[in-house]
């Protein structure tokens, strides 16, 4: 129960810092109106895509067995892997044709993302990504209710995940999705 409650306050907390505007940084690249873009949030010591079984896992092993430096590295692995998954499933997904990736932190992107992973690895549990799309570009008055906040939301896997964003992204912008070119012999 208290490990529930942990990783609770824990995704509560990285909404909320995800969905606060920053300041832009000099040099930033910003993306066009007609292109959007997505980019992971960047969170000073959160993973962009999160183990969050891994994690909790973690926490549990840290109160248990002092200074092991092995802990963490299961999860890193595992939340490499997850985030390259996700990558591979954007790049494939026919919703997200039209909207720019940026992976890198120098980059300022229309929309940031923060996903945590359930059950990718237990085989008695259905996988859970569950995403949240942050909109610092906003220009609703940020007083307003969901200022910030492009949208969240739950599917089974990478790829139904990427198309969920990117359909978000296009609902969001109110921009036409280009329809993507099929090649014919």
């Amino acid at each position: 129960m208290a490990q529930t409650t942990c990783v609770s306050c824990f995704l509560v907390a990285v909404l909320l810092t995800t969905t606060m505007p920053r300041p832009p940084k000099r040099n930033q690249q910003h993306s066009s109106p007609q292109n959007p873009s997505v980019g992971f949030a960047h969170v000073e010591s959160v993973s962009p895509v999160l183990d969050v079984d891994a994690f909790a896992e973690e926490n549990a092993l840290q109160r248990n067995i002092q200074q092991n430096s092995f802990i963490p590295g299961r999860r890193a692995v595992h939340e490499t892997l997850l985030m390259n998954e996700f990558l591979a499933a954007f790049k494939e997904s026919k919703e997200c044709d039209g909207i720019a990736f940026y992976g890198k932190a120098d980059q300022m992107p229309a929309f940031t993302i923060q996903i945590g992973v359930r059950g990718h690895d237990q085989p008695a549990r259905k996988p859970s990504w569950t995403w949240i799309l942050s909109y610092p570009g906003d220009r609703s008055p940020s007083n307003s209710e969901g200022h910030g906040m492009g949208g969240m939301g739950s599917q089974p896997n990478a790829r139904l995940t990427a198309s969920d964003i990117c359909v978000t992204v296009w609902g969001v912008t109110g921009l036409n999705h280009p329809k993507r070119s099929v090649a014919t012999d």
